[in-house]
């Protein structure tokens, strides 16, 4: 194998590696990382803390969707 051929080879296996990583990394990737924020921010903040930003959230959203049936 001379080293022109080796360097096609080595480029298409880097090529279809990292294809395949993306595509499977966009979707688990992205859900993992979000779930190990939360988890972070639980932990600093306190879960009694999270529960009341998400109870602010939902009150919030039911406001806005109040007024837009308005």
């Amino acid at each position: 194998m001379t080293s022109l051929e080796h360097t096609i080879l080595a480029m298409v296996c880097i090529g279809v590696a990292y294809f395949v990583g993306y595509r499977m990394g966009e979707r688990a990737g992205a859900i993992e990382g979000i779930a190990a924020m939360i988890a972070w921010v639980k932990e600093k903040a306190g879960v009694v803390q999270w529960n009341a930003w998400q109870f602010e959230e939902e009150v919030r959203q039911q406001a806005e969707e109040d007024a837009n049936n308005s």
